[in-house]
């Protein structure tokens, strides 16, 4: 990967100083022979020497327009490269690309597909769609405003869609992607949507779900039907509340609902007993936890840092896993005895930014660390 970022600098080096092209040349083959194009049975579409004269026989400032004409040759024969070896990943990454050239769809062997870093619309998914070895589909930073409604049923492979840092919106996508029979991967972080789309609550198959960095206001009854879920990531949105019906993911390990606008948790919280992570923190109207969450004896990981939590929840004890408890940032004003019992497993509690006195974070910095020697980290 690194001597890839470097032929690119090298490249660009050249379009800018072509009095050094034959040295920038005589460079490029040899990092050439080092990055080498198969890696066993895994063949990678890459830049070729021609690639490179086009970049270093220029005279002047060719302008944007020459450099997108450029990118797409440079595309076109990466594809024909792609087809005609039988590349299974192909990576046209970063080279600001408008259009899809139709080639593609003749790359019969591809089940990695990045398209990251580029000027692509909705529009290409048509194209794309017609593939049916793909597997993993990366189309993070393009300018994806809506997503067409198309046959996604060929690509009956897809395991992993990577739509981040579009611009979605309240578009959304359409109800014909939850026909995506094997996907378990769904990526939609940075992309204005102010809901969950419809067509996730149908895609059955979803393992992970990231959605962080959006406007989504809720989490609605319909994530029940996402029973094979197994981590949900939803942070820094504009939730208020959460559906009592989250408790029919009981597959679920890790559920992070950092820096939204709760300002109560369900009970229904404690029916994900195989939940490992819980991260909660910077909901700064979420004052108390419920007592059910006494049922994650599987918890590792807690963060309920920067709320406004008066008090520690006895019901913590009874999370027999737990390593990793955060209070930090809240409204604790006393230390409670009963943190002596804490499971053994408990390897960092952080209690700092409260209101705890100086006499009583003290005195029970001593007393904790006496009962539980098994804590490493205890801070006030």
């Amino acid at each position: 990967k690194f001597f890839r970022v470097l032929l690119e600098l090298l490249k660009k080096v050249s379009h800018y100083c072509g009095n050094f092209h034959v040295l920038m040349q005589g460079l490029f083959f040899e990092f050439k022979k080092k990055l080498g194009l198969e890696r066993g049975d895994f063949k990678i579409a890459s830049l070729d020497v021609e690639d490179f004269d086009d970049f270093g026989e220029n005279e002047g400032d060719m302008g944007n327009a020459n450099e997108v004409v450029r990118n797409t040759g440079t595309a076109y024969r990466l594809l024909s490269k792609a087809k005609e070896d039988q590349y299974k990943i192909i990576d046209l990454s970063g080279l600001k690309l408008k259009d899809l050239s139709p080639l593609l769809a003749e790359c019969t062997h591809v089940t990695t597909l990045i398209l990251n870093e580029n000027e692509l619309n909705g529009s290409c998914l048509e194209l794309i769609c017609q593939s049916k070895t793909l597997e993993r589909l990366h189309l993070a930073n393009n300018r994806i405003s809506s997503v067409p409604i198309t046959n996604y049923l060929n690509m009956e492979r897809l395991e992993l869609l990577d739509l981040d840092h579009n611009i979605i919106g309240r578009a959304g996508l359409p109800e014909q992607m939850s026909t995506l029979p094997c996907l378990t991967k769904l990526f939609l972080n940075n992309n204005g949507l102010t809901s969950i789309p419809q067509c996730v609550y149908g895609m059955t198959t979803l393992k992970h779900l990231y959605l962080n960095n959006n406007n989504i206001e809720r989490v609605d009854e319909n994530i029940q039907a996402l029973t094979n879920l197994c981590k949900l990531s939803i942070s820094n949105n504009e939730i208020e509340n959460i559906s009592k019906s989250i408790m029919c993911c009981a597959k679920l390990m890790s559920l992070n609902l950092m820096s939204n606008e709760l300002e109560v948790l369900p009970d229904e919280l404690g029916c994900l007993t195989a939940l490992k992570s819980l991260l909660i923190g910077q909901n700064s109207e979420l004052a108390e936890l419920p007592v059910s969450i006494g049922n994650l004896a599987e918890l590792t990981e807690l963060d309920a840092s920067s709320c406004t939590i008066r008090s520690l929840p006895e019901a913590i004890l009874k999370c027999t896993s737990l390593v990793a408890l955060n209070f930090s940032d809240n409204a604790i004003s006393y230390v409670p005895r009963w943190l002596q019992e804490l499971p053994p497993s408990v390897e960092l509690l952080d209690l700092t930014k409260n209101h705890i006195s100086n006499v009583d974070a003290v005195e029970s910095h001593k007393w904790l660390k006496r009962r539980s020697r098994r804590i490493k980290y205890v801070k006030f």
